[in-house]
């Protein structure tokens, strides 16, 4: 497999299917996205513009601490996302 490069440090994102509501995640961001052509950009496309996507799945796994953690996550990659363009 090919390593994935971005300008954002992405390394705290892990997209795996072990569970029942991981699967219900990746249903729904492949709902979000509309085609059955595309790519690891426009999976993040959707995730910034539906952060309660990742936020509801994670909420499973990390509690509402863990949540607040995401949005700060969030809010630091749009803010750096911001500054690189």
């Amino acid at each position: 497999m090919a390593g994935i490069t971005d300008q954002v440090d992405r390394s705290d994102m892990r997209w795996t299917v072990d569970t029942q509501e991981d699967l219900a995640f990746v249903r729904e961001v492949y709902r979000s996205l509309g085609t059955e052509d595309f790519t690891w950009r426009d999976v993040l496309k959707v995730l910034d513009a539906r952060p309660e996507l990742l936020a509801d799945a994670l909420h499973t796994y990390l509690g509402a601490d863990g949540v607040k953690t995401l949005l700060t996550l969030l809010t630091k990659r749009a803010d750096a996302g911001a500054t690189a363009s």
